[in-house]
């Protein structure tokens, strides 16, 4: 068992856990916090933090969450992690008889920008703020030398 760590401790950590069927699982520590109402609880202002999922005395097991798809990893016994230069990256390695090695995001990638993000768009307007900027000094520039001449 280990935890994810990131480069400045801002996201949210997710427990990295090796399961006896020779699968890593990755479980966001929301799932593990003592706040958490019952099911019973079904009014929402009870609740100390209304993101927290409800209590059930079962984690569930989501197949998104399982890192090694369907590579079989055996004789697994250490769990290390490592920051990357994202904040929402961090590098976990699963060793002992096999090594693994992945890449894991537990907030979603929140800093990287997707493959159609709009370039152009912000090119343009960029290019378009600085020649208004350009425009309105020499504008005022002249009015200000309008004004001189005036008095």
């Amino acid at each position: 068992m280990g935890v994810t760590e990131t480069h400045q401790g801002i996201t949210n950590q997710d427990v990295i856990l090796v399961l006896t069927s020779g699968e890593v699982y990755s479980l966001s520590k929301r799932f593990l916090s003592p706040r958490r109402k019952g099911e019973e609880a079904t009014d929402i202002s009870e609740w100390d933090e209304p993101s927290l999922p409800a209590y059930k005395p079962v984690v569930p097991l989501v197949s998104t969450k399982v890192l090694n798809y369907y590579s079989k990893l055996e004789g697994l016994s250490e769990v290390k992690s490592t920051f990357t230069m994202l904040e929402s990256t961090s590098l976990v390695a699963v060793y002992g008889l096999d090594l693994f090695v992945v890449r894991v995001m537990p907030e979603k990638s929140f800093d990287m920008l997707t493959e159609e993000y709009n370039f152009k768009a912000v090119i343009m307007t960029i290019l378009g703020l600085f020649s208004a900027i350009v425009v309105a000094y020499y504008y005022m520039a002249g009015q200000k030398v309008k004004k001189y001449f005036s008095e």
